[in-house]
């Protein structure tokens, strides 16, 4: 899918920039960082775990949690148990996450256009 390759060029950028620029700090956006790789993960039909979803903010994982538990209070996530390992859980875009992504992505890709 399109939006779901769009979703990993922007996540790689992202990176390439942090390590150009060698200071991630300068541009730091853990919620943002979780978010695209969130969607992109529901693109490709996989599951996210916590510790994905914390990787994928590129800070120290506290505050990754502190990102992660922000993203479900405001609706965006979803977390849910792993029935084989109660020591992991996973995280979704909820379904207005989800639409919020895609209309951002949609939207994105009609201006490249």
């Amino acid at each position: 899918d399109d939006h779901g390759r769009l979703a990993r060029i922007m996540y790689r950028t992202r990176r390439k920039r942090d390590e150009l620029f060698e200071d991630p700090s300068l541009f730091g956006e853990p919620a943002w960082d979780i978010l695209i790789e969130a969607f992109f993960v529901a693109e490709s039909g996989k599951q996210m775990s916590v510790s994905h979803a914390c990787q994928a903010a590129s800070v120290p994982p506290t505050t990754a949690l502190r990102w992660v538990q922000l993203l479900e209070k405001r609706g965006l996530l979803e977390r849910a148990n792993d029935p084989l390992d109660g020591r992991r859980s996973f995280v979704r875009l909820s379904a207005e996450g989800y639409r919020k992504m895609a209309t951002y992505f949609e939207t994105v890709t009609a201006l490249w256009r």
